[in-house]
């Protein structure tokens, strides 16, 4: 019982830290604060480990200040969407500067990502991130694991949609260039069926539009992609509760932000 009440309270104060930390008023005193509530046998451990999370998570806000974030994307890219819809609903949305590049054509990126890809996320003072997951993890950490389950079933759920996600939107870009490029009809056939199992699977999940966490924004991802690539598809025939949800997570302000569009010019 000391035990579960100790680990109890060091989470109350971590999360009281996080929130001071991202309301800008982390400072020296803000892990002492929380220290007195969470005292072990030795009166030791658990300051530790409440000093340890706020000293963190204040270096991590402390990199929200302005100009001290930037987020290179593309916004035709469902990838670079999932990082900004976590930004907006994490709250994190103005603290970030947004930077719209081709990562085709503008050689900036290649110097911060070997890979050329988007996202990629650029941090005053630390080294830059990218792979929309890595990116999501560290939004999600500075804004004190509000969308990304730590543990049990809700955690492997959302971890197993995001790389649902994530395969089934390289699938239908891939699809999508390849149809332009007037690839031979097998090699697309592959990709298509993936892109079709993968709704059917979709429209099989227990999915709520209302309290989104990492899992819903994730498997929203690739019927947005499919209304911006192929319009002229109806992927919601026989698809009615995802054809629902999906309604419902487009009226968010989060994806009516980061709706996917064409570049100017393109």
């Amino acid at each position: 019982m000391a035990r579960w009440t100790l680990e109890a309270r060091a989470r109350l104060c971590r999360h009281k830290c996080r929130q001071d930390a991202l309301a800008g008023r982390a400072g020296a005193a803000a892990p002492v604060r929380p220290a007195k509530f969470a005292r072990g046998a030795d009166g030791r451990g658990g300051r530790r480990a409440v000093a340890w999370a706020a000293t963190r998570l204040a270096g991590c806000a402390a990199a929200f200040h302005p100009g001290g974030v930037q987020l290179f994307f593309a916004s035709t890219s469902p990838f670079a969407r999932k990082v900004r819809i976590v930004a907006h609903e994490l709250g994190l949305w103005e603290r970030i500067t947004m930077v719209e590049i081709d990562p085709w054509t503008d050689g900036r990126l290649r110097a911060m990502n070997p890979l050329a890809k988007v996202p990629t996320l650029v941090r005053d003072g630390g080294e830059p991130l990218y792979d929309s997951a890595v990116i999501c993890d560290y939004l999600d950490a500075c804004a004190g694991r509000r969308l990304i389950p730590q543990d049990g079933e809700r955690r492997w759920r959302a971890l197993r949609l995001q790389a649902l996600a994530a395969d089934a939107c390289a699938a239908a870009g891939r699809l999508f260039a390849g149809e332009r490029r007037g690839e031979p009809e097998p090699a697309r056939d592959r990709l298509a069926r993936a892109v079709e199992a993968t709704l059917d699977s979709l429209e099989g999940e227990p999915l709520a539009g209302d309290a989104p966490c990492l899992a819903e924004i994730c498997a929203a991802l690739l019927p947005g992609y499919c209304d911006f690539r192929w319009p002229d598809r109806d992927w919601r025939a026989g698809r009615p509760r995802l054809a629902a949800f999906t309604a419902a997570m487009a009226a968010r302000a989060s994806f009516q932000a980061t709706r996917h569009r064409l570049a100017a010019g393109t």
